[in-house]
Formats: structure tokens, sequence, C-alpha cells
């Protein structure tokens, strides 16, 4: 049951994180854009070689990075979570939030 909840509740805040980007309160970094940018210049790039490889080939590198896909969005909701953490380390440390064994206990459970 504990992991349920704890899998209902990075669900949660990985929707949270990644829905609404018209919010104020959304960061959009230039070096993101950037990031994006050169990104579909890749893409370009390796559509125009794709042709070229063989089955195997093509199958090797979906498999690629269909893993480094996975690895970057479970490492950005490490990141979010990390972030969350810390800030309530943050605000517990200057009193605005009791620091309650319960505070613990989340941050434990978190991993």
């Amino acid at each position: 049951m504990k992991n349920e909840v704890w899998d209902k509740i990075a669900e949660f805040l990985k929707e949270l994180r990644c829905e609404n980007t018209e919010r104020s309160s959304y960061i959009n970094l230039p070096e993101y854009k950037s990031a994006v940018k050169e990104k579909g210049k890749q893409i370009e790039r390796f559509e125009q070689i794709l042709p070229e490889l063989s089955k195997t080939q093509r199958e090797i590198i979906d498999s690629y990075v269909t893993s480094v896909e996975k690895c970057a969005e479970e490492e950005n909701q490490q990141a979010y979570m990390q972030g969350m953490v810390d800030i309530l380390l943050l605000l517990a440390a200057i009193g605005w939030i009791p620091e309650a064994e319960r505070l613990k206990d989340l941050i434990e459970n978190l991993w």
C-alpha cells in the first residue's frame, strides 16, 4: 500500500510539472529553447541517413533513443522532487512550517 501511495504522488507531481506551460509561474529557460532547436536540427540530419541503415541498425538506435529518453524523464522527475524536498526543508528551517516527524517520514519515504 505504501508504494502505491508514493507512486500516485509521483504520478500527480509529474502531471503537475508537465501540463500547464501557460501558467505565470512556468519557467522557460533560453537554454532549453536552444536545446530544443538544436534537437530539431539533429532530427532532420538523422532522418536523412535513416533510410541508409539496416533494419537491425534502426532497431538498435531506436532502443538506445528510447532508453535515453526514459532516463532523461526520470532524471527530470528526480530533480523536480528534489526541489520540492529542498523547499520543504527550507520552509521548516526558517520556521514557516513545523519540522515534524511527518515531514521527515515523507522525505525518507520518497525514495
